[in-house]
């Protein structure tokens, strides 16, 4: 049995192997005539040299009897290499069974990671040995009458694989994009419409400020429209002057995506521009925005993870609020006229460096934003998932949540959908796919619910990127017939009966890095905030802080203009001074009608007095002093009847204290109420402008607000004194103190000695005028010799330093004065022992000679006509002549 069975299995067993041999070979060996099935390959195979590229420089998006008959590609190859590469060939293939239908297949297939398998050869043309460093330009083509292409029967995104392959086998090269077959409204293809809103916000990447009008508004030279001395200037025209001045000083520099968008609005009316309202200038021509963002495109997702500081920096969700916004463009030259102004009614908040967390959504409808914009994190990404529009619940009741297609967002933008997407680096290969997916919402092979998810899409243009080729795009766009254009009102709208729930992420998404830099930019704002109040509460004198309150007052009334505050504050101080006249028995008698002359005369004379208040206060109670004269003693009758005539004529010419606290209140017909508003504004500007979304100056707008505090601190400020030499142990420092500033300040000087050798006495406070100096004088006082210095700072009324500290060198001589004094006790103590020791020898001199010459005492007794004596000699013989005639007579009288 075994015998029999033996030849029967060795055959079976030979059959098989050969047959195993034969399709072996027929697996790996591929002749070149297979014809459709040449160039074959899975998607995922590597290339064998990265030293060539290949880039698609152009390709029919789409093909079909609603586009075109003829599929065209052209790549170009570069040789990156060293050396010289052999000849080789360019494959075009697809497979016209496959059609995509969802957006994760098409991003695999993009990236070269979907298995593929690409039957049908479109064309395939030789390409040239390629020297190094140079590249070659291939073209393929086919029709659609031809296999692969008529195959295609129905609606579509398709495969698109194009290979390079040098001979010798050393090198191979892949490119992955699409095609999209369209045979218009025919029976046989019930596709629907997509409804696709593209947007694009108007924003800066940087701002750039004009120190000119910038060195106006610290020197108090208003704007045209800006008059707090107009009865008819009210609180809104006021805001409306400071917006333009704050306009005037800080223009934008857009960013490179918003200027692109700005210059292709005009030629592709669905395109809707979403302007930040300090950018409405930079609107060119006929383009308009149909919408705007909160003022400087402020972030909310970056100002909800830490508003207390940035509330401490002056900004609040007033700050960005929609009437905020609203005022600013209003104020816009760009929106004056009445198209742009009806086509900015919309308001929207876009969405940051963070997610849309329920904070910043809070935030966001705190300010009065009812519609943001998502870019990411809010909706699903797959195509059964997406939604352009949903809508979620937060304290401050319902958002609507616009959510931006992220990959056709980024492509249109001029970004590829990831690294591994090498087809869409270039411009032709990004139009492939934007046409190739927005068709699938419109592709009959999608679910019902699918279809709903993704029929409509919004793609929202990334200021920030390059879009060189925005216009290109667009207008590849244009040619899709599957595409029904929305406005961005419709989308609103649309967002307001959205029934998706959004997804509302609980972390803010941001990096620790940013939020770090960012936290610091906030603390940064706010202490220059802390510096700029200071000096309008500190430092500007006690009749602007008058003005100040006084406006403050009167602004609670929408209706209340700036000068009335202004004039309020002033007749409340007119009143003071004479409730305080009155107040003396004097004041009792005197003219009721003195101070209203003066008040008259201030009103007449429009402020044209130059002495400041105290001069004024002087003049006021001489009048009162003069009229009261009749019951006062001779002495201070005296006093008032001389000053009667002239403080009498005051009351008409000198300015009364009401008066001029209006001329230290206002320079010309600004006061300092509406100064601080101006300086403020500025400050909040530059703050806002720092949660920009898209800025990207490296911190320019925080050293900007920086920058105008410290200016604003400088206008006060000492000039430099000379070095001191003190030759005693006390001196005088005189001290210079300049007020640029328009309007008066109260400031005191202290000084530190660098040493305890010397000490230095500050002054009191001490009331500077606007736009000039006051000299004020420090003691010095040394206690021993030597050479220090004196530190001088400026100090406002609570003690706090204004501005810099300066140096000045103190050196004291009294080392030298102490030498020069023990050098001349020294002096007189030789002479006085040289005197004594003359004296005390001189006389024995004398004695001796009166003994040992005794012919000259004799000679002298006798006569007085020897000449052989000199005349010492004779004077001491007259001196004992006549001793000896005293002696004779005192013995006659004894006897």
């Amino acid at each position: 049995m075994k015998r029999k069975l033996l030849p029967f299995t060795a055959v079976i067993s030979c059959l098989a192997l050969v047959m195993f041999i034969a399709t072996l070979g027929t697996l790996t060996v591929l002749p070149p005539s297979v014809g459709a099935q040449d160039g074959i390959a899975y998607a995922d195979e590597p290339s064998a040299d990265h030293s060539v590229s290949m880039s698609i420089s152009s390709q029919t998006p789409i093909i079909g009897s609603a586009g075109s008959s003829t599929y065209s590609l052209t790549v170009s190859i570069t040789n990156n290499s060293q050396s010289a590469i052999t000849t080789g060939t360019l494959r075009v293939s697809t497979n016209p069974d496959m059609t995509f239908s969802t957006t994760s297949d098409m991003q695999q297939w993009a990236e070269g990671s979907l298995d593929i398998w690409a039957s049908g050869v479109i064309d395939r043309q030789e390409v040239a040995s390629i020297p190094p460093g140079s590249s070659v330009s291939v073209s393929a083509s086919g029709s659609i009458d031809d296999f692969p292409l008529n195959e295609i029967t129905t609606f579509g995104a398709r495969p698109i694989l194009v290979r390079y392959t040098t001979d010798d086998g050393a090198v191979q090269v892949d490119e992955h994009t699409f095609v999209t077959f369209d045979n218009g409204s025919s029976s046989t293809d019930s596709r629907t419409n997509t409804h696709v809103t593209i947007a694009a916000p108007v924003v800066a990447k940087s701002w750039t400020t004009d120190t000119s009008k910038l060195n106006d508004a610290l020197m108090q030279k208003e704007p045209d429209d800006v008059s707090s001395g107009s009865a008819a200037a009210t609180q809104p025209s006021q805001t409306g002057g400071i917006n333009r001045m704050v306009a005037s000083v800080i223009s934008a520099n857009l960013a490179t995506g918003a200027q692109a968008a700005v210059e292709a609005a005009p030629s592709h009316s669905f395109l809707s521009l979403v302007a930040d309202p300090y950018c409405l200038s930079a609107l060119a021509g006929s383009a308009v925005a149909t919408s705007l963002l909160p003022p400087a495109d402020a972030d909310f997702t970056v100002y909800a993870q830490s508003d207390a500081d940035w509330g401490a920096a002056g900004i609040t969700t007033n700050s960005l609020s929609e009437a905020q916004a609203s005022s600013i463009a209003t104020a816009s030259s760009s929106a004056t006229s009445p198209q742009a102004a009806s086509r900015t009614s919309r308001f929207v908040a876009w969405q940051g460096k963070g997610n849309w967390t329920a904070a910043a959504l809070t935030a966001a409808q705190q300010a009065g934003y009812t519609t943001v914009v998502s870019l990411h994190g809010n909706t699903g990404t797959a195509t059964s998932t997406y939604h352009a529009v949903t809508h979620t619940i937060t304290d401050q009741g319902s958002v609507g949540i616009l959510n931006a297609e992220s990959t056709l967002s980024s492509l249109t933008s001029g970004n590829a959908s990831s690294s591994a997407a090498t087809a869409e680096n270039s411009t032709a290969g990004r139009i492939s796919r934007i046409i190739a997916q927005t068709s699938l919402g419109s592709v009959t092979q999608v679910s019902d619910s699918n279809s709903e998810a993704y029929s409509r899409l919004f793609i929202a243009i990334d200021p920030s990127s390059n879009c060189s080729d925005l216009d290109t795009v667009l207008s590849s766009l244009e040619s899709a017939h599957w595409v029904s254009w929305d406005s961005f009102d419709t989308l609103i709208n649309a967002a307001k009966n959205a029934q998706n729930d959004a997804i509302v992420p609980a972390d803010s998404g941001i990096s620790p890095e940013t939020s770090n830099a960012t936290l610091a930019a906030a603390q940064s704002l706010a202490a220059s905030h802390t510096e700029l109040t200071r000096f309008f509460t500190s430092v500007l004198a006690a009749s602007d802080e008058s003005d100040s309150s006084g406006s403050a007052a009167s602004s609670s009334s929408s209706a209340a203009s700036a000068t009335a505050s202004a004039s309020a504050s002033d007749s409340a101080t007119a009143s003071t001074s004479a409730s305080a006249s009155a107040s003396s028995p004097a004041a009792e008698s005197s003219s009721p009608s003195a101070t209203d002359d003066a008040t008259g005369a201030d009103s007449a004379s429009g402020n044209s007095a130059s002495e400041d208040s105290s001069n004024s206060a002087n003049a006021t109670d001489s009048t009162t002093s003069t009229d009261s004269a009749a019951s006062a003693n001779s002495a201070t009758s005296a006093t008032s009847t001389g000053s009667a005539a002239s403080t009498k004529s005051a009351a008409s010419a000198a300015p009364s204290p009401s008066s001029t606290a209006t001329e230290s209140g206002r320079r010309g017909n600004l006061d300092s109420t509406l100064w601080q508003a101006q300086l403020e504004a500025l400050h909040t500007a530059y703050a806002v402008r720092t949660l920009g979304a898209a800025l990207n100056d490296n911190g320019g707008t925080v050293n900007d607000a920086m920058g105008l505090a410290d200016n604003v601190l400088k206008l006060v400020h000492l000039q430099q004194p000379n070095s001191v030499v003190m030759m005693s142990s006390t001196a005088s420092l005189p001290v210079t103190i300049t007020n640029n500033a328009p309007f008066d300040v109260q400031v005191s000087v202290s000084a530190r000695s660098g040493a305890a050798s010397l000490a230095a006495s500050g002054t009191d406070s001490v009331t500077i005028p606007a736009h000039s100096e006051q000299q004020v004088t420090l003691t010095l006082q040394a206690y021993s010799s030597g050479s220090t210095y004196v530190d001088l700072q400026l100090q406002d009324c609570h003690g706090d330093a204004v501005g810099g500290s300066i140096i000045v060198n103190v050196s004291n001589s009294l080392r030298l004065n102490d030498a020069l004094g023990n050098a001349i006790i020294a002096i007189a103590a030789i002479l006085a022992v040289g005197g004594l020791w003359r004296q005390f020898h001189r006389k024995p001199l004398q004695s001796e000679e009166a003994v040992s010459s005794p012919d000259t005492t004799s000679g002298g007794t006798s006569g007085s006509g020897g000449n052989n004596g000199d005349g010492s000699n004779n004077t001491g013989g007259n001196a004992d002549g006549n001793s000896n005639e005293t002696r004779d007579a005192e013995k006659g009288a004894d006897a």
